[in-house]
C-alpha cells in the first residue's frame, strides 16, 4: 500500500521501522525555535488521552458512521495520535494510513487496539510530519486531521499538505481543532450541575496556582501556538465546497473525579500548554501545588471532586470537499 504512493525519493524509508512503525520522517517531535515550530506529543504519551483505552460506545457508534461515509476510500488518519479514530475504523477494515510524528503515540494505538481486541491488518503505522507528508500528490480520498492544527505556529501549510494528498473530490474530515471546544450537555440534574460546579472550582484554583509559580518563579509561558486560528477561512481558500453533516448516536452520561478529569494529564505534562516546561520544574510545581491543596482539601481530596459528563450524541463532522 505504502510503495504506491510514497515519493519517489521516500521509497527507501520503507526499509526503516520500529516495531510496526514506518519512520518516514527524521524531524523532531517538538521544534521550539524558528519561524515553524509545532509540538508534537512524545513527550505526553499515555497522558494525553487518561489511563483507560478502552473505546467507549460514543467512539464506536461515532466510527460506524464515518466508516459508512468512508465507505472502500483510502484514509490517512493524519496526527492520528493514539487512535480514536484509527483503531474503531479498522475494525470496519477501512484502508488506512495512521500517521502521527510520536512514535510514543503510536504505539499506544497499537495498545489501544489490542485491549479493544481490534486488529490492524488494513493499517499501516507512519511516523510522519504533518508540515512535509512524503505521500505523492492525490493519494487518498479522505484525511481526518482531529484537534493538531493549534498545535503548529503555521498551520495553513499543514492544511496545503492536505490538499495536495487528496484526490480530486477527496474529502477533508473535521470534527474539533480549537482547544476547549465542549459537547452540549443535556440531562444534568440539579445535584450534578451543582457537583461540576464545585468540581471546576478546585480544577481551576488547581490550574491558576501551578501557572502562577511556573510564570512567576521560572518566567516560563504557556507554550500555545495557533489556538485562535480560523480553520475554516483557510480551508475555503483552497477546497471547492464544504459541508457539514450531523452525526446522531445514543446520548450517555460518565462521572470521573478529579484526578481522571485533569489531574492525570497535568502530572505527566500531558497538555500542550506544558510543553516548554523542563522535567525537573514541572514536577517539583506539581508536587508543591499538590502538597498544598492536600493540606487545604485533606488526602486524596480528588476523589470528592466529580464531573458528570451528560453527551447530546449528536457530532458535527465539517467535510472540505477538493
Amino acid at each position: 500500500m505504502l510503495n504506491k504512493i510514497l515519493k519517489e525519493d521516500k521509497k527507501y524509508l520503507l526499509n526503516n521501522k520500529v516495531g510496526n512503525i514506518y519512520q518516514l520522517s527524521n524531524d523532531p517531535d517538538v521544534v521550539t525555535d524558528g519561524d515553524i515550530k509545532y509540538i508534537g506529543y512524545e513527550h505526553i504519551g499515555k497522558y494525553y488521552s487518561g489511563e483507560s483505552k478502552v473505546l467507549s460506545k460514543h467512539d464506536i457508534e461515532k466510527c460506524e458512521f464515518i466508516s459508512k461515509y468512508i465507505g472502500d476510500g483510502f484514509l490517512l488518519d493524519l496526527a492520528c495520535g493514539d487512535g480514536l479514530y484509527t483503531v474503531p475504523l479498522s475494525f470496519y477494515n477501512i484502508n488506512i494510513v495512521a500517521g502521527d510524528i510520536s512514535n510514543k503515540m503510536l504505539s499506544i494505538l497499537e495498545y489501544r487496539a489490542k485491549i479493544n481486541k481490534i486488529n490492524l491488518d488494513t493499517v499501516e503505522l507512519c511516523r510522519i510530519n504533518a508540515l512535509d507528508l512524503p505521500f505523492e500528490d492525490e493519494s487518498f480520498d479522505f484525511v481526518i486531521g482531529n484537534s493538531f492544527l493549534h498545535l503548529i505556529s503555521k498551520p495553513e501549510i499543514a492544511i496545503k499538505e492536505i490538499y495536495r494528498v487528496l484526490k480530486k473530490g477527496g474529502k477533508f474530515l473535521c470534527f474539533e481543532d480549537l482547544p476547549g471546544q465542549e459537547h452540549k450537555m443535556v440531562n444534568i440534574t440539579e445535584d450534578e450541575e451543582n457537583k461540576n460546579k464545585e468540581h471546576d472550582k478546585v480544577l481551576y484554583e488547581f490550574e491558576n496556582r501551578y501557572w502562577s509559580i511556573i510564570k512567576g518563579e521560572y518566567s516560563l509561558k504557556q507554550s500555545m501556538y495557533s489556538w485562535k486560528f480560523n480553520r475554516d477561512e483557510a480551508c475555503m481558500k483552497l477546497f471547492n465546497t464544504k459541508e457539514e453533516i450531523l452525526i446522531e448516536c445514543n446520548s450517555y452520561k460518565e462521572k470521573v473525579d478529579l484526578w481522571e478529569s485533569y489531574l492525570y494529564r497535568t502530572s505527566g505534562k500531558g497538555f500542550s500548554s506544558q510543553s516548554y516546561i523542563p522535567d525537573e520544574i514541572h514536577k517539583k510545581v506539581f508536587n508543591q501545588v499538590m502538597d498544598e491543596f492536600i493540606n487545604k482539601y485533606g488526602e486524596e481530596f480528588y476523589k470528592n471532586y466529580t464531573f458528570t459528563y451528560a453527551i447530546s450524541g449528536i457530532d458535527k463532522m465539517i467535510v472540505y470537499i477538493k
